[in-house]
Formats: structure tokens, C-alpha cells, sequence
């Protein structure tokens, strides 16, 4: 909110959704960064309407590579509406409330207007043995038709400056934190598309000691140890599933945006024209 205020513009945040509801398990005690959102604020209200003038009734499910923008909401209104909301007449989701921890009424000076671009992640993608990377190029490429669609969506409504949080990471989704990265640096750099319209990117970790590399491991090390139970005699004592030490979400995006390895990522020749791609 204070970077909105800084720059003088709106800021969009592409938001981690639920394909099936409006604002996911907002309603019950899930902690994902929407169902807390919406708590929050009016987003999900925004999102279980259609703008006005949308042919459907409902955005709900969500296809596999679509978002919603949460801003021109129109005409949205409640017939009666709850004491604790906003004014019913809005265009964009309002923050109305303060953090999860206690979710206090603000003061209304310190109501704010938030663009939102809802799109859902993969969720426990098939991955290597490793846990590095996509198992299938076609689900790599659906994910990144996934991050490519969302920042279209902003581009295509003349924001340029985005902020995205830890999409698709952590125990809920569990994508390759390294290849993901590096998607939206790929993204970011090269999509035609996107090239000189989206100017700065801001990635959010509320938890910066968050480690979904760890998270894959330890479930990689769970399976292995079961299999092997399975095969031979029981001993007694332990061990933890994985020797920990991987990195954090954000040391990983850090190293992956860092300015230096931005630099060397340009220097390489694109791949996607090598002459065998050219001929395929």
C-alpha cells in the first residue's frame, strides 16, 4: 500500500486463487494468501460477480490458464449491506480491514483501492526424481502460459509495475522453486508481449525462512524411506527425513533476479531460436 503511494499509481497484486470458488475457504480458517485477502477486504464479492456487461453468470471454474481482474467492477452492489463493509458501489477489491492476526476495522481515511489479478497455480506438479523440475514439458509450459497470462492481464490494462507473492510455492502447490524463477525471469525478458511494458516486478515472501525445495525433499525422502521399510526387517531409532540446509523461496528468487545473473542469463543465446528449435 505504501508503494502505491510512492509511485502515485496503482500497483495490481497477482494473487495465488482457488479455481473452483470465489475467494477459496475464505469463509473458514484456511490462511492462503487470498482467503486472507478476502477477508480483508471486498475481493471476494469482486470476484463472485462478473463485470458488468460479461455474457456469463459466473467466472467459476476458473479455465486452466485464465485470471481475473479485480478492478472495473461497475455497477457491483449489495442490496443490503453488512454494517462492517464498505460503501457498496466500488471499482476495485477495498482493504478495509488490518492484518490476519486480528483483522481490525481500519479507520476509513485508511481504506485503500488494491487491483488484484486472481490466478490459480498447479498444484503437486509431477516433478523429477530430484524434485528440481517438471516432470512433462507440457506442464512446464502450462505454467508458464499460467505466469505469461497474468502479467498480460496487467500489461493489457497499462499497469507496469506488479507485485506477485509466493505464487505457486510452499506446502499448498509445491512447484520447483529454482524452475519457477526462472520461468518468470524467461517471461519477464522475453515475452514479446510483455517487453517494455512491464517495468518493475516486486516479489513478496511473508515468510522469509519458507523452503518449499525443502518441503519436496522431505516428501521425496518420506516415500523413499516407506518403500524401503516396506523391503526389509524393522530396526529401532531414527533419522529426519532430509538432511535440511536447502534454500529459502526468496534466496532462490534473490540469486535468480539478482542483477548479475540477469546480465549473464542475456549474454546466453536465446534457445528458443536454436537451429533444431527453428526446424521443430
Amino acid at each position: 500500500m505504501d508503494w502505491v503511494e510512492q509511485t502515485g499509481c496503482a500497483v495490481p497484486f497477482i494473487c495465488a486463487a482457488n479455481d473452483k470458488r470465489p475467494g477459496g475457504d475464505w469463509e473458514t480458517g484456511v490462511v492462503g494468501y487470498e482467503e486472507r485477502l478476502c477477508r480483508r477486504s471486498t475481493l471476494a464479492a469482486c470476484l463472485a460477480i462478473p463485470a458488468e456487461g460479461s455474457p456469463a453468470n459466473t467466472h467459476y471454474p476458473l479455465p486452466i490458464c485464465a485470471g481475473v481482474l479485480s478492478q472495473h467492477v461497475g455497477q457491483f452492489a449489495l442490496p443490503v449491506p453488512p454494517p462492517d463493509l464498505p460503501p457498496p458501489l466500488t471499482r476495485r477489491p477495498v482493504v478495509f480491514r488490518g492484518a490476519h492476526d486480528k483483522y481490525e476495522k481500519l479507520p476509513e481515511q485508511q481504506w485503500r483501492a488494491l487491483p488484484v489479478v486472481s490466478v490459480p497455480p498447479p498444484r503437486w506438479p509431477k516433478l523429477t526424481q530430484n524434485g528440481t523440475k517438471y516432470s512433462f514439458a507440457d506442464e512446464r509450459e502450462m505454467v508458464k502460459e499460467k505466469l505469461c497470462g497474468a502479467l498480460r492481464i496487467c500489461a493489457y490494462n497499462n499497469y507496469s509495475t506488479v507485485v506477485i507473492g509466493d505464487f505457486g510455492l510452499g506446502n499448498g502447490y509445491r512447484n520447483p522453486p529454482q524452475e519457477l524463477a526462472e520461468l518468470w525471469r524467461e517471461v519477464c525478458l522475453y515475452d514479446p508481449d510483455l517487453r517494455g511494458r512491464i517495468r518493475c516486478v516486486a516479489f513478496v515472501f511473508e515468510d522469509v525462512t519458507q523452503s518449499t525445495t525443502q518441503l519436496i525433499l522431505d516428501d521425496i525422502a518420506k516415500r523413499a524411506k516407506g518403500s524401503n521399510a516396506a523391503s526389509r526387517p524393522k530396526t529401532k531409532g531414527g533419522s529426519s527425513s532430509s538432511a535440511g540446509g536447502a534454500p529459502s523461496d526468496f534466496q532462490v528468487f534473490s540469486q535468480v533476479f539478482d542483477n548479475n545473473e540477469i546480465q549473464r542469463f542475456l549474454a546466453q543465446p536465446d534457445a528458443r531460436y536454436g537451429f533444431s528449435n527453428l526446424l521443430a
